[in-house]
Order: structure tokens, then C-alpha cells, then sequence
């Protein structure tokens, strides 16, 4: 795979994470109960970076 498609497949994941991320933030896994949530939104964009280091990520 050359430069410009690795790039391309970088940028798509991306914008793929982030709309994971996006949508994930508004399914809250447990309320706290003086306020705050845990949620799953964090998830698509850590994989991110691991899977493409520590520049793009």
C-alpha cells in the first residue's frame, strides 16, 4: 500500500471513530449518582490510537 492510500485509510477510520465516538456519547453505561456518567465514547478513539501511533493519533 502505498503513501497516499495508507493516508486516505488513515483519514476514513478516522472520521469513522469519530462518529462512533459521537454516537456511543449518548448511551451512558452507569449514572452516578451525584452526577457524571460513564459511557463507551472513548473507546472508537483509543483503538484509533493505538492501531495508527502516536502522531495521527
Amino acid at each position: 500500500m502505498n503513501h497516499s492510500h495508507r493516508k486516505v485509510r488513515m483519514l476514513t477510520e478516522s472520521a469513522l471513530c469519530i462518529a462512533l465516538a459521537e454516537i456511543l456519547s449518548f448511551l451512558p453505561l452507569y449514572k452516578m449518582p451525584w452526577g457524571g456518567s460513564v459511557d463507551l465514547a472513548m473507546l472508537p478513539i483509543i483503538l484509533f490510537c493505538v492501531r495508527w501511533g502516536f502522531g495521527p493519533g
